[in-house]
């Protein structure tokens, strides 16, 4: 009887784990059909140069949300896992920025941002507008909801004042 009883649970067992499994590789090989408009997904990086970037925000009257790490960086794996791949800060930066993220000493953009702004630690977040000029600066660690603030901060900031930067 007992016998028995531990066949049926291991049956059992291994239908949830089978079920399970199915779901997550379903799931993996869904991913990649997400369009960038969707509110499910992060923060969406393009990956361009500074200067294609400047005239972006100048096309579509964007300010620029600008990520500078390094790979050495705990807080900026922290941020790029787990704050910048959340949905509602995807859902608000994806719609009110262009976004950037460079390595400070890898890519040119990064040196090029390194020099023209002050950078003391990492990561480093700048809102910049079309002109280049600094709108916010903020630096560590941010919750999504500190994030999304900085944003805010950054848009109301630059609609009373956008020439006096």
């Amino acid at each position: 009887m007992k016998r028995g009883a531990v066949l049926i649970l291991m049956g059992i067992l291994g239908f949830i784990l089978i079920s399970g499994n199915q779901h997550s590789k379903k799931t993996n090989k869904e991913k990649p059909n997400i369009k960038s408009e969707s509110p499910s997904i992060g923060i969406q990086f393009i990956q361009s140069e500074w200067s294609k970037v400047i005239e972006m925000a100048a096309d579509e009257d964007k300010l620029i949300f600008v990520d500078l790490y390094s790979t050495a960086c705990k807080p900026c794996r922290i941020m790029a896992q787990t704050v910048f791949t959340d949905s509602l800060v995807g859902h608000y930066f994806n719609q009110h920025f262009i976004n950037v993220s460079y390595h400070f000493r890898n890519s040119s953009s990064g040196r090029y941002l390194k020099e023209k702004f002050t950078l003391n630690t990492y990561p480093t977040f700048y809102l910049i507008d079309q002109h280049e000029r600094l709108v916010q600066q903020s630096t560590g660690i941010q919750t999504p909801i500190e994030l999304i603030a900085m944003g805010q901060k950054a848009i109301e900031q630059n609609k009373k004042a956008p020439n006096s930067f």
